[in-house]
């Protein structure tokens, strides 16, 4: 799975240096996730760093592809029998249509939406069942006797998300909502959500 991530990340990485003349924008900024049809899940606040390119196709429409490392989660009142808090850091590919609504020379708005690919990288989960209180790995494999299954979480996920934002200049902030379609904590029906607002930098490649 690391040499497709791998061979995944260097082919982003060798689109952006091949976009001569378009931008390439870097992010931060902090999340709100938790797991959608998941009883007793609470969000979490997380945070986002990432970089996201930029092509330009016509003054209102762009294409935008990314790398975001986003930190997701949830706090549990009761899941399987225990509880605890989920913490995942996830590598996550979206692949935006991007629309730019020009108010001044300086000034846009920004709608975009499209797919995302993500894959759960590294992360901690502290379990609590009866009087046992365990740190255990959210996408390793885990006793069957703590976590039916043997994982936390399911470490690959496809979904959707949407975004808008304001840019000025070279500056930007933007609203994200990122909606998981595959279940990804392990034994449940649940779905990824993430919420998040970062502020970025544009750079002219």
């Amino acid at each position: 799975m690391y040499r497709k991530l791998f061979l995944l990340v260097f082919t982003c990485l060798y689109c952006f240096t091949c976009i001569k003349g378009q931008g390439l924008e870097l992010r931060a900024g902090m999340n709100l996730s938790s797991y959608l049809h998941t009883e007793g899940a609470r969000p979490k606040v997380g945070a986002n760093v990432g970089v996201m390119g930029d092509i330009r196709l016509s003054r209102y429409f762009h294409l935008q592809p990314g790398l975001m490392l986003n930190g997701r989660g949830a706090s549990t009142q009761e899941y399987v029998g225990m509880k605890g808090k989920i913490t995942g850091y996830w590598l996550d590919i979206p692949v935006y249509a991007s629309f730019r609504i020009p108010c001044s020379e300086n000034t846009a708005v920004r709608v975009g939406f499209g797919p995302y690919y993500g894959v759960g990288l590294f992360g901690k989960t502290s379990v609590t069942k009866g009087d046992v209180s365990v740190s255990i790995n959210t996408f390793g494999d885990v006793d069957h006797s703590i976590v039916p299954g043997g994982e936390v979480a399911v470490r690959q996920d496809f979904g959707v998300g949407i975004e808008a934002g304001v840019e000025h200049k070279r500056y930007l902030v933007v609203l994200n909502y990122m909606q998981g379609c595959t279940d990804n904590l392990a034994g449940e029906g649940s779905k990824n959500f993430l919420l998040s607002l970062s502020v970025g930098y544009k750079f002219r490649l």
